[in-house]
């Protein structure tokens, strides 16, 4: 977890992500369009786990 939290915050493509680190919905928007991951359905993936928690408010 502390190398992901790393990669976030140095590596200068997921800029607009770690700014967005308190937002989830904008951060998980932020990981898409900078290529963080391959699964186009990612960013709705995350939103659907953090919707699961008992504690989410979007």
């Amino acid at each position: 977890m502390l190398d992901y939290v790393r990669k976030i915050k140095e590596e200068g493509r997921y800029y607009n992500a770690w700014i967005n680190r308190d937002h989830p919905a904008l951060y998980f928007e932020a990981l898409r369009n900078c290529g963080y991951a391959t699964d186009p359905m990612y960013e709705d993936k995350c939103r659907n786990v953090m919707r699961s928690l008992p504690d989410w408010g979007e």
